[in-house]
């Protein structure tokens, strides 16, 4: 099977190619959200819970259904849920295709951080709001303290969950019960380079289209 932007098409072994029609797409649509219970830890797994369906699936739907899932899952790290695999395969969560930003990402955070006082190899150890003054103050490793009206913490969620930053007071438990549930997804990027006259390098640029070429 191949995928694109525009379509999904199948290849068989002697070469033919036949594009899923968008109604071929719903009606694989519930079958796949109906699987992610099966994703979790020593539940049943997706091919077995295939198998379960017996003859109400056709090996070939059942191929669809397993491309389609990778598919998705190849996409984004973290947990599935029935909403995020809606919602990631008829994309409604994001249009549009991936950019490079020309000189690299420094170029974007030196534009965004022009007349800012950036501080940096200064880990913070406690965030502290004193209602008497109404400040923030913030303590880092080294014992220095930075007295703010506003803070934002945007820090990792691991670093988070590892509560390795004191708030004070305390963060509100409805937030305390988000942190803990919420869960950080593995995710890995392979780079691999060839001669540009090696045919398995052209024959991954002519027929793989979510494969990114660095050229």
């Amino acid at each position: 099977m191949k995928s694109s932007n525009a379509a999904i098409t199948d290849i068989s072994a002697d070469g033919t190619r036949t594009a899923w029609t968008a109604k071929d797409l719903e009606a694989l649509m519930p079958l796949v959200a109906e699987c992610v219970p099966t994703l979790k830890p020593g539940a049943l797994g997706f091919k077995a819970f295939l198998d379960s369906k017996g003859d109400s699936l056709t090996p070939v739907e059942k191929q669809r259904a397993t491309f389609l899932l990778e598919r998705i899952l190849s996409g984004a790290a973290g947990p599935r849920d029935a909403h995020y695999i809606m919602t990631q395969q008829t994309g409604r969560l994001a249009e549009g295709y991936d950019q490079l930003i020309v000189g690299g990402y420094n170029s974007l955070l030196d534009k965004l951080s022009e007349g800012l006082d950036i501080k940096l190899n200064m880990p913070v150890t406690s965030i502290e709001y004193k209602s008497e003054d109404k400040k923030v103050s913030v303590t880092c490793k080294d014992g220095s303290e930075i007295i703010a009206d506003y803070v934002i913490c945007s820090v990792p969620l691991g670093v988070l969950k590892a509560d390795t930053i004191k708030f004070v007071p305390p963060v509100p438990k409805r937030r305390q019960d988000a942190i803990n549930n919420l869960a950080m997804g593995g995710f890995e990027k392979v780079i691999l380079v060839w001669k540009e006259d090696d045919h398995f390098y052209k024959n991954w640029k002519e027929n793989l289209d979510e494969v990114s070429i660095l050229e």
